[in-house]
């Protein structure tokens, strides 16, 4: 369900100029951002590494429930995937 929304909204940039040009000028702020962005500091990692997952939270829950996706059934699953998710 999720591809065929982000097959659409990228046939929208594709075919709009207007809305390529928005995407193009935000690509270009966020390497911008990531290019100047500082580091995080030494207290903000520890309070990272401190911090314990030990559940799903809700919404999560009803959404993979309500879905009913297969590789997603089981909380630890689910914990691996957004816990190994590393951003573009």
């Amino acid at each position: 369900m999720l591809s065929i929304f982000i097959e659409k909204i990228q046939d929208l940039i594709d075919y709009d100029p207007e809305i390529w040009n928005c995407k193009k000028l935000s690509d270009n702020g966020y390497k911008l951002f990531k290019k100047t962005r500082t580091s995080a500091s030494t207290a903000s990692l520890r309070k990272v590494k401190d911090f314990n997952i030990t559940s799903i939270h809700p919404l999560l829950k009803t959404i993979v429930s309500k879905h009913d996706v297969t590789n997603y059934t089981n909380e630890t699953n689910v914990l691996n995937k957004i816990s190994s998710y590393k951003p573009p």
